[in-house]
């Protein structure tokens, strides 16, 4: 099930011409969520709320991202949504996990960053309203049980993607049988579910990803708070890593040597 607008439509396909012609002519949200949901079979389905200027971020489109900062009231900060549970593992800090659904909310820098490309964060650190301290989350959890009675609830599995919860039930009877009551519940996590959560800020995501130019750029920004931390929460418990510790971990002595100067 997908909802675009005419300028979703028009920046999806690269076409900057009709972008600038419908903002010209037309009074438009910027800053609507277009909806994305795809149930491709009982195992694998991907849900997305973003912006245009979130397709644009993932496109790579420079001249449209230019067009649609230039509207004064876009939020640059706005989090794009992204829920999945994919056939393939996910990798991350060189651990696969497999049978895990994700769930990211981001901004169109981080989006930039780990596409590492230089130019479109340029684009994004040069509008006055773009907060570069922002905290984005990555959530990983695994979720065999939930598998196993997809097929009972997936007519009404994919209704809400709000926030997740972790419910404890003691069998599948249990958790058909209340169904209606956890309706609004996107995803059914058993007590022996494992999960992963990560916050982290645009700078640190970019040292995760040894990003240097981007490094670079970040730091000259006024506001970049260099020792905000980012949290990783598992097993019941949370670890704070700032900048220089994510840097220390990577063993990246030029992005330690940028950080201390």
């Amino acid at each position: 099930m997908i909802f675009k607008t005419p300028l979703y439509e028009a920046v999806e396909k690269n076409n900057a011409e009709m972008v600038q012609e419908i903002l010209k002519k037309w009074i438009v949200n910027i800053n609507l969520f277009e909806k994305v949901s795809i149930v491709i079979n009982d195992f694998t389905y991907y849900y997305a709320e973003k912006t245009a200027l979130h397709i644009a971020v993932e496109n790579e489109n420079n001249e449209i991202i230019g067009l649609l900062l230039s509207i004064f009231d876009i939020n640059v900060n706005i989090i794009r949504k992204e829920y999945k549970k994919p056939q393939e593992s996910i990798k991350e800090d060189d651990h696969n996990y497999d049978h895990w659904t994700s769930k990211k909310e981001e901004t169109a820098i981080i989006i930039a960053i780990e596409k590492n490309n230089v130019s479109i964060v340029q684009l994004l650190l040069a509008h006055k309203n773009i907060d570069v301290n922002q905290f984005c989350t990555f959530k990983y959890v695994k979720n065999d049980f939930s598998l196993r009675i997809m097929e009972h609830l997936k007519n009404w599995a994919y209704q809400d993607f709000g926030e997740r919860y972790y419910i404890e039930y003691e069998n599948e009877e249990e958790a058909i049988k209340n169904k209606e009551y956890y309706l609004h519940l996107p995803i059914y996590v058993d007590n022996n579910a494992f999960a992963v959560e990560m916050k982290i800020t645009a700078l640190n995501i970019a040292i995760k990803e040894q990003r240097i130019e981007i490094i670079k750029l970040l730091l000259e920004n006024e506001d970049i708070d260099v020792n905000a931390k980012s949290f990783v929460h598992q097993n019941g418990q949370t670890e704070e890593r700032t900048a220089l510790h994510l840097a220390v971990e990577k063993g990246n002595q030029e992005i330690i040597k940028i950080l201390l100067n």
